[in-house]
């Protein structure tokens, strides 16, 4: 193997590192994508499950007490949702 990489050009050899180079370099961002994709989809998956339970206790809370006043808390929690930036209740 030394003896092949001794008989090559300056030329190949710089082109063979560089392309190796650039092989490794395209691994590594697929594998960093890969993982920041991972970790993007598992806190997109855990707010979504925040938000759902706070709405079905909200819902919860607002159907199991007295109806007077509940107009106004549901009001209340609508503009909170709506602070959040949820747009369809």
């Amino acid at each position: 193997m030394t003896k092949f990489l001794n008989n090559l050009g300056l030329k190949i050899k710089l082109l063979l590192m560089m392309l190796a180079l650039c092989i490794i370099s395209i691994g590594l961002l697929f594998l960093i994508y890969n993982i920041a994709e991972k970790k993007l989809i598992v806190s997109v998956k855990k707010y979504t499950e925040e938000l759902s339970s706070a709405i079905q206790i909200s819902v919860e809370q607002l159907t199991a007490g007295d109806m007077e006043g509940n107009e106004e808390a549901l009001r209340e929690h609508v503009s909170q949702f709506k602070k959040r930036g949820v747009r369809e209740i």
